[in-house]
Order: C-alpha cells, then sequence, then structure tokens
C-alpha cells in the first residue's frame, strides 16, 4: 500500500502555492498519496488538533501542545472593489462600505472575523452576502455585485487587468 499524507488548505493557499507544493512533493517522494481538502482555516485547525490531518496550511491556528506551528507567509489582505463603483477615488470609512453588498466566507472563517473587526460593530453592513468560495467571491466582486475584503495574492490578476481596485 502506498503511503499517504492528508493535507488541508486554506483557500488562499490552495489558489496560490498548492500546485508548486504538491510538485515538489511527487518530486521528492513520488510514491505518497496525498488525501487532500481544501476549507476554511477553522475547519481544518478542528481537524488537524483532532488528528484527521497531518498537515495544515491555515491562518489562525490554534496553540496546542500536540501540534507544531510554522509560519509559512504572510497573507496581507485589503478591502476590493470594481472601478465601476467609484469608492477607489478617496480613502474609505465603515459608514462608506455599509450600504454595499459585503461580500465574504461564513464565519467562522479568518476574513469574516477580518471584515466583523473592521467594522467594529459601530456600523453593521446593511447586506453582508458569505460565498464559500473565495474565487467566485473575487469574481462578483469585480463584477461589481459588492465588495469584499480579499487577500492580494488571490486578486492579483483581476487587480493588474483593473478588473479590481483596492480601497484605501
Amino acid at each position: 500500500l502506498p503511503k499517504s499524507i492528508r493535507i488541508g488548505a486554506a483557500d488562499s493557499f490552495a489558489l496560490t502555492y498548492l500546485s508548486s507544493l504538491l510538485e515538489r512533493l511527487a518530486e521528492l517522494h513520488p510514491e505518497i498519496h496525498v488525501d487532500l481538502e481544501v476549507g476554511f482555516s477553522a475547519t481544518l485547525d478542528r481537524k488537524l488538533q483532532a488528528g484527521e490531518l497531518d498537515i495544515a496550511f491555515i491562518t489562525q491556528p490554534t496553540d496546542n501542545a500536540s501540534v507544531r506551528i510554522e509560519p509559512v507567509l504572510d497573507v496581507e489582505v485589503a478591502w476590493m472593489a470594481s472601478p465601476k463603483l467609484g469608492l477607489h477615488e478617496q480613502p474609505v470609512a465603515p459608514a462608506d462600505l455599509c450600504r454595499h453588498i459585503i461580500l465574504t466566507n461564513p464565519h467562522p472563517s479568518y476574513l469574516y472575523g477580518t471584515m466583523q473587526d473592521w467594522f467594529g460593530g459601530s456600523v453593521v453592513p446593511r447586506r453582508l452576502h458569505t460565498c464559500t468560495s473565495l474565487m467566485f467571491a473575487a469574481k462578483l466582486t469585480a463584477d461589481g455585485v459588492g465588495i469584499a475584503i480579499l487577500p492580494l495574492i488571490v486578486a492579483r490578476r483581476d487587480l493588474a487587468r483593473g478588473q479590481l481596485v483596492v480601497l484605501e
């Protein structure tokens, strides 16, 4: 029977680095079978803590004596919108954004928490749409459906094409 490794990866890591990681793993250990799960960091963290995953590439891991945490990379996020909305022409505040549809991953994701922290409870978005796919949330944002906090690395192509803009 082939050896296997159970890998969990958050969307942002999976979309940007997972292919390179799997190629390198295949070069170094061609006999290894990979069981891959892409999902929310909170879910993957629970599975890692329970021993259901061997390794996970996640944001905000739980500190636990049975799990070794190694920082791999910083994921910079920013509020983004379609340039059609005209929100990039001046700095925005929570009150400016609460009139728009906010697109985010569902609770308890890192992006959901980041969005809630940014609004700070002083202003509550009127319309909040959650989406389990980071790439689809970026597409909806580029299409002008709403605005979102997205990892810069995930949105780099849309930013380069001018389909998304970073809000100040």
